[in-house]
């Protein structure tokens, strides 16, 4: 019979193979039977956290790598996997930044071009809505017509 030792070696071997091939979620499955069978092998939390930060799960990534550490707190490689894992969370936090301001600025831009358009509506003598719900179709429809109108008079 073989041992439960095994089996979760067995598991995580296979996890391995798997996550070789770029298999991360059939590979994270491995690694969950392995801790259904030993919750305590810091090999499996450690192979779970290298599956789900390639699926990009950072976050749960670190709790593995933790869990590992728990159990063997000298783990140089769950150690040198989170820090890894915190200065790419780092990174990409920081990434968000640029694509924020620009994302602003062209919301500003697109504010000042409907205040414009307003402006000069008004200066016609017209007075309008605009909508800027553009989630339901309707609405869309309606701020589309109603801006097309406003350019068609300017």
């Amino acid at each position: 019979m073989v041992s439960d030792r095994k089996k979760a070696e067995e598991w995580i071997n296979e996890g391995v193979k798997l996550a070789e091939q770029g298999k991360f979620e059939e590979a994270l499955k491995c690694f969950e039977r392995a801790l259904e069978i030993d919750p305590k092998d810091a090999a499996a939390w450690y192979n779970k956290g290298n599956a789900l930060y390639d699926l990009g799960r950072y976050e749960e990534a670190i709790e593995c790598y933790d869990r590992a550490l728990e159990i063997k707190s000298n783990y140089k490689l769950a150690i040198k996997s989170r820090k890894i894992i915190k200065r790419k969370a780092k990174q990409i936090e920081c990434e968000k930044v640029p694509r924020l301001k620009l994302y602003m600025k062209e919301l500003g831009k697109v504010e000042s071009e409907l205040s414009d358009l307003a402006s000069k509506a008004l200066k016609c003598g017209i007075t309008t809505t605009i909508l800027f719900d553009t989630d339901s179709f309707k609405d869309k429809v309606e701020y589309e017509k109603g801006l097309e109108e406003i350019k068609i008079i300017i």
